[in-house]
């Protein structure tokens, strides 16, 4: 089973080779992902997400919907 940690540190690597790629702020990527630009920095600074935020991250990643389209509300 892998550490909590590591696994934190695996979702911001794969944010940030995200954003590089895409060109993407980490800010738009935040508030993109899940309507909080402030996610990124804060995950720089240790936060850590519940599980349901990281597979909305996720799910942006590899769809490209946004937190609104998931939600459903017009953006």
């Amino acid at each position: 089973m892998e550490h909590p940690k590591a696994q934190h540190m695996d979702l911001l690597t794969l944010i940030r080779a995200h954003c590089a790629k895409s060109g993407m702020s980490k800010s738009s990527f935040g508030l993109k992902a899940v309507g909080d630009p402030s996610f990124v920095r804060q995950l720089e600074q240790g936060r850590e997400p519940r599980s349901r935020v990281v597979a909305r991250v996720m799910d942006f990643m590899v769809t490209g919907r946004t937190h609104a389209e998931a939600r459903g509300v017009d953006a």
